[in-house]
């Protein structure tokens, strides 16, 4: 489910991100070096954007619902 932010943006910067997740942009870039996370959008060196719709996904695969073993 969108919230009505996310329904009419279309990519998080690295910050955006980073900010949303409660991390270091620092994190989503040694992520990005060592072929983790999710996919992304290099535009320039200093440009990296991630697919609103690639995030959500991300969220929803990676959901923990019963930790009860």
């Amino acid at each position: 489910m969108q919230s009505s932010e996310n329904q009419s943006k279309k990519f998080f910067t690295v910050d955006e991100l980073a900010k949303r997740w409660s991390m270091s942009p620092r994190t989503l870039n040694n992520w990005r070096y060592s072929g983790k996370g999710l996919p992304y959008i290099k535009m320039t060196n200093k440009v990296i954007l991630y697919d609103v719709n690639d995030v959500e996904s991300y969220e929803t695969e990676h959901r923990v619902t019963n930790t009860v073993v």
